[in-house]
């Protein structure tokens, strides 16, 4: 006879590996469903190779075969809630809404609005312009750069601190002394530069950069590429 610890025990294991399990079923499920839905986001992204689709319906077919499965003993534990009928249908109504809202990249007020969370449609091109630091290879590729990470133990990169230095690096980022340490310590991670302030195009799909320059000595204007979105106009000589 199983004692009704080791069943407790038992129970619990089960519970955090089905758990495990279902967490990347749900997030394939509303990443697959962000294609379904038409919006500007599918039209400056590439849609998903076949391959990639395939598999990411058959663990679409896996969730729904659980669902269906789980539906029925869902039900009874939530019947089962000491809440009322009427709000607990509300509640359930707006949950199924915010879950439809995540997989469609849709918002509609008051329903999913997240302030500064909120999916901001893009424009529909390929790359889109902005002002950030960027560090650069030896072999002149450059890549972003951000001094909040420093301080973190898991996406520091390419250099990592503590997180009392990362700050103070941030706050004196200016300070010849300070670009000076950052300088040395990225040159021994092997790159050639410091943090550089650039105006940089990059492209939407995967973060590449595809020009750069120091908006100190050059305007958009200047760069091959039109700016989308924007209505600068040179006001005089630089």
């Amino acid at each position: 006879m199983e004692t009704t610890e080791a069943a407790r025990q038992r129970h619990w294991a089960w519970s955090v590996a089905e758990l495990l399990i279902l967490v990347p079923l749900v997030v394939n499920a509303l990443d697959l469903g962000s294609d379904a839905y038409p919006t500007l986001r599918n039209e400056a992204y590439p849609l998903r190779a076949p391959q990639d689709a395939r598999d990411q319906i058959f663990f679409l077919a896996l969730l729904v075969v659980y669902a269906g499965a789980r539906a029925p003993a869902a039900y009874r534990k939530l019947a089962a809630t000491p809440i009322p009928r009427m709000p607990l249908i509300v509640l359930t109504t707006l949950g199924l809404i915010e879950l439809g809202h995540v997989a469609f990249h849709v918002e509609v007020y008051p329903f999913s609005h997240v302030g500064m969370f909120s999916f901001v449609e893009p424009a529909p091109t390929e790359t889109w312009w902005t002002d950030a630091y960027f560090v650069e290879h030896a072999d002149g590729e450059v890549e972003p750069f951000s001094y909040f990470r420093l301080g973190d133990p898991w996406l520091a990169e390419p250099v990592s601190l503590d997180a009392r230095t990362a700050w103070i690096c941030w706050e004196h980022r200016g300070k010849d002394r300070v670009k000076a340490e950052l300088e040395a310590r990225l040159r021994e991670a092997g790159y050639s530069s410091g943090p550089m302030w650039r105006r940089a195009e990059i492209r939407l799909r995967d973060g590449a950069v595809i020009q750069h320059f120091d908006p100190k000595q050059q305007h958009y204007l200047d760069a091959e590429h039109p700016v989308a979105g924007r209505g600068l106009r040179r006001k005089g000589p630089r």
